[in-house]
Order: C-alpha cells, then structure tokens, then sequence
C-alpha cells in the first residue's frame, strides 16, 4: 500500500468540461506465480475508488501478441479527474493487489523478495490548469481555507468577532486559524481582530472571517449589503423582485434558491450555518460562521472537517444540521477571482450565460430577417412605383 498525500492551491481551476490527467506508471513483478488476470493496481483519491489497473493490456490485438511470446504489460495510463475530486487536501492510494496462481488447489511457490513498483513519473499534470476561482464558495473555504490562506501569514485577514467574546467563541478562532498555519506551513501572525461593530472600519481591506452568534450585534454590520439579515433572532433571505430575478438568470446564468433556503432557515429550531458573501465595495470576501448560541460554533469547526460535510458545501449558503451532509444554496451571483486576464473573464462570462448566448444569435437572425424583408419589400415596390409613373 502506497500513499502520496499533496496539497492544492484553492486557487487553481479548470474550465467546466475539462479533467485533469494523473499519469500512472508502475511494474508489477515478475514470475510464473503471478496470477495476472486477478492481480490488479486498485487507486484511491481522498477515499473513493478510481479505477483496478490491470497487470496486462487487454485489447484483441494485445492478446494475440502475447499468445505467440510478446510482452503484453501495461505499466504506463492516464486516469483523467474530474476537478471536482481535487481539494486542498489530498491522498492518493496505490494499492498492488498480487494474487498468486493455485496449484492443485493450493498457492504456487512465492517467492519471498517480491517487489512492485510506483515509477516517479507517475503525478497530476497542472499544466492545464488555472489561477482563478469562482467566489463566493464556501467549499474553499473548507477545503483549504480560501481566501485567508491566500497569503502564508494571512496579512489580508481579519478574525471579526462579537465585542465581547465568550470561551467557545474564542476556541473556535483558535482553533481555524491553526488549520490555516497547518495549510499553509506558517503561522499566522499577521492576522488583523477586530472586536465589534466599531472596530470593522480597521479591518476595511482586508477578507474577514466572521465568527458570531445568529444575535449578536456585529451581525448586522456584516450583513451589509447582502440579502440575508437577522430578524427576530433567525437568519432570513430578503426576496429578489421580479426584474431582479430575471436580471439573474438572463445576465447571470443563475437561476438562485432563495425560496428553498429561506424555507430552510425558518425551520431550523437551532441553527448552524456557513455565509460567504462578495458584497463589499473593495472586492474583499467575507465568510461568517454563525449559529443560535456560541457552543454551535464549536460544533460547526468540527462539522467541517468531516468527509460527508467536506463533499457535500457549495455554493455561498451551507445549512449545517449534525448529519452527515450539508444543505447548499446559491444566493448571489459569482465572479472570477485570482489572477484574471482579459481572455479568461470573458470565456468564464460568457460559459455563466447560456441563456444569453442563445438569445444572441436569436436576436442577430431576427435583425437579419428584417433587414431582408425590408429591402424585399422596396424591390417590390420600384417596378409598381415605375409602372405608375409610366
């Protein structure tokens, strides 16, 4: 058993339909007593199963070579990944699954030196790979910790916190900002606080993680200018007009769940819930973790670090409920951040409307139509207008 565990820049993306080769290169042993239809490479990511490599290739022209002695070992593959796989935390798991041949019913002499081996060129391939992200999505932020680990000493982070903090409210700041030095490899000793209200114009520029209780008086300072806002002790969704809602799905590409996530929200006696939200003037991020009391806070760090919960957040809303996953929900519109050029903003703009993308040529034929129809109707009408004169 082999494990190569690697880590990811959260920053790093690929456009929708494209995958990520993982070359694997490798050599089972050699010898009579190797069962090679039943022996197999068996690889892992993060847990979940991949693809069984066999010992031989498989293919009818690949048989009959080696039935007449020629060498038939695969040991070189390709495996394309879906990006979506990858986190910033990884492990991929190489297993060589021998078996040995059964000799009158009982195993075929093994020797006892056997070796198989993982070759190093086996490895993701980046190359195609790029430096932007879609924000706000709350699983960067658990996957790697995105934005803050975006500088190794988190100098454009601030902890905001309620101005008086409690014990719990205190073990969880401690506790995340640990798992960013872990992420990172430094500590963060640059990190900005800010306690309270009064103290958020400090921290202005720079991404904020926001830890509070659902009524706690920091949460309307950090709720600005989003559509979620605290009315009667619960985290509430404002609806989107009409206009606006159109606006989104023709200009955005997004049809967004606010009905479902308000429904949510209201029915939740006790609440623990993740929010990211772009909606600051300087571009920087905001990701607030709140809940009905301070020990949910607890509680939602640890969440976060499960498997179940890990697969499952999306999006710029996660509803937490103890259970295995989380409830995701898109309330605001994406843009691309990292480092963006021209070409790039306008392929990632245009792939978020398909529905404009379709009106487009729609409209341009429309144009065209008209424009011939009108000059049709003017060739018509000289030979009449001709004849009249005459």
């Amino acid at each position: 058993l082999i494990r190569m565990p690697f880590r990811l820049s959260p920053l790093l993306n690929t456009w929708p339909g494209r995958t990520v080769p993982l070359h694997v290169s490798y050599q089972f042993p050699e010898g009579d007593w190797l069962d090679t239809k039943r022996s197999s490479l068996d690889l892992m990511l993060n847990g979940q199963f991949l693809k069984s490599l066999s010992v031989n290739r498989k293919g009818l022209i690949e048989q009959l070579w080696g039935s007449i002695g020629g060498r038939v070992r695969q040991e070189k593959t390709v495996i394309h990944l879906s990006p979506e796989l990858l986190h910033g935390k990884n492990e991929l798991t190489f297993y060589f699954n021998l078996k040995a041949k059964l000799k009158d019913g009982c195993l075929d002499d093994v020797p006892d030196d056997v070796l198989s081996h993982l070759m190093p060129e086996t490895g993701l391939d980046l190359t195609e790979l790029r430096t932007m992200v879609s924000v706000p999505d709350l699983s960067l932020f658990t996957d790697a910790g995105y934005p803050f680990t975006s500088t190794a000493d988190l100098s454009n982070s601030a902890l905001v916190l309620p101005a008086e903090p409690d014990k719990n409210t205190l073990a969880t700041a401690f506790e995340l900002v640990s798992r960013f030095s872990e992420f990172t490899g430094k500590p963060g000793i640059n990190i900005a606080v800010a306690l309270g209200p009064n103290q958020l114009a400090a921290v202005k520029q720079r991404h904020w993680l926001v830890l509070s209780p659902v009524n706690d008086g920091v949460m309307q300072n950090v709720l600005s200018g989003s559509r979620l806002y605290v009315s009667k002790e619960r985290l509430r969704i404002r609806p989107l007009s009409r206009r606006d809602w159109l606006a989104s799905l023709l200009l955005d590409g997004q049809d967004l769940n606010e009905e479902n996530a308000d429904r949510t929200l209201t029915s939740r006696e006790y609440l623990q819930a993740l929010v990211s939200t772009a909606s600051r003037d300087n571009n920087a991020l905001t990701v607030l973790l709140t809940a009905t009391d301070s020990l949910g806070l607890v509680d939602i760090a640890k969440q976060i670090e499960t498997a179940g919960v890990l697969s499952t957040v999306s999006d710029d809303l996660v509803i937490l409920d103890g259970g295995s996953k989380a409830l995701s929900f898109q309330l605001a519109a994406t843009r691309l951040d990292g480092g963006v050029n021209l070409y790039n903003q306008a392929y990632w703009w245009l792939s978020q409307r398909p529905l404009l993308l379709l009106l487009i040529p729609l409209i341009l034929i429309l144009l065209l139509v008209t424009q011939v129809y009108t000059l049709s109707l003017i060739h018509i009408s000289e030979p009449t207008r001709q004849a009249e004169i005459s």
